[in-house]
This record gives C-alpha cells, structure tokens and sequence, in this order.
C-alpha cells in the first residue's frame, strides 16, 4: 500500500474520515436534566446516544465509510471503474456534501428531549473537513470522459476506410505509351493562345 499515492484531498478525507468514525461512538446526545424548582438543585440523567442512535447520523455515518473505503481500494493499487459521464471525484464530493448536510440536520433538529453533546459538535466540524477533503479531490482529478459514440467521439466514422479506393491502380491508364526518345514537343500553331477563348 504506497502512502504516495494520496494527494492532499485523499489524505484530508481519509483522516477526517477515520477521526470521524471514532466520534460517531462517542456521546451525541445526553439525558436532559430536570429542575427541582423550590426543592433546589437539578436531577440529570445518565443516558446518553452516539451517532449510530439516529437515521440521520447513522446515514452520514455510512457515507464516510464509504468515502474511506474508496481511498482504501486506490492505495491498494486498483483502479475504479469507469462511470461514464461522471467521475469518482464527483461521487465524492456529492457523499461528503450529504453527509455533512445529515449532520447539520441531526444538530438543528436534535433527538427528543435528549440535550446535545459534545460529539455531535465534533461531529460537524469533521463533516466539513470532509467535504473540504472531497473538493480538493474534484480539483484535482480529470474531466470525466464522454461515453462511446457520444456527441465529442474523435476519430473518422464507422466504416471509413483510409486509403485509395478498391482496384485504384497508380500510374499510367492502360494503352498509354511513352514518347520515343528525342521527341521534343514543337512551338504551338500560329494563332493558338493559351488559355480560354475571348
């Protein structure tokens, strides 16, 4: 597996990737705390829920996964197959750009009555990272190729054949004769001008 082959994207991607997995196991939610009133004081719960307790950060979770594993099959020396129109760099950026979105949402919208935690914040910063990671790797990577016989195809058209057409023989017509030898091509009659006629 050679480490050289990461450009500044993939290695932004695969760190903030790993750091990010970590951080899906740590606390994203935590038990509210009630107020006693005019007992004083507050009871808090000790419950708490990570990234993989909710649809939304578990699906960001996934993503990211997934966004690793790819950087994984190319420092392993395979080569991804062709997608046609789009290219890998673009189904990266578009994985990062949703997973961050997943994140953002879990964080506005929150889980019950659970209260925040500090790995949901972690969780958004690296989000961000990722998708910083993901453009970089859309910039660095070529234009996608159009497919085959797409509107840009370089090349002649189906069934064109370089070269003479069949029985073309070069030289001179059959029957033609050379001159014999000395002859020189006399002045022209008088009167003749060359030319089209006035």
């Amino acid at each position: 597996m050679n480490l050289n082959r990461l450009t500044l994207g993939g290695r932004i991607i695969a760190i903030a990737g790993l750091v990010f997995f970590i951080d899906s196991f740590l606390p994203w939610f935590k038990a509210p705390c009630v107020d006693l009133g005019a007992l004083g004081g507050k009871i808090c719960g000790q419950g708490t829920h990570n990234a993989w307790n909710n649809a939304p950060s578990l699906i960001a979770v996934l993503l990211t996964v997934g966004l690793v594993a790819l950087i994984v099959v190319e420092l392993a020396g395979n080569t991804l197959p062709p997608l046609g129109g789009i290219t890998w760099a673009q189904v990266r950026l578009a994985a990062a750009g949703l997973a961050a979105l997943l994140v953002l949402l879990q964080l506005l919208v929150g889980d019950s009555h659970a209260t925040r935690a500090y790995g949901l914040y972690i969780g958004v910063v690296l989000a961000a990272v990722l998708v910083y990671g993901a453009f970089l790797l859309y910039r660095e990577a070529p234009a996608a190729v159009p497919p085959q016989g797409g509107p840009y195809q370089q090349g002649p058209p189906p069934g064109y054949q370089q070269g003479p057409p069949p029985g073309y023989q070069q030289g001179p017509p059959p029957g033609y004769q050379a001159p014999p030898p000395g002859y020189q091509q006399g002045p022209p009659p008088p009167g003749y001008q060359q030319g089209p006629g006035v």
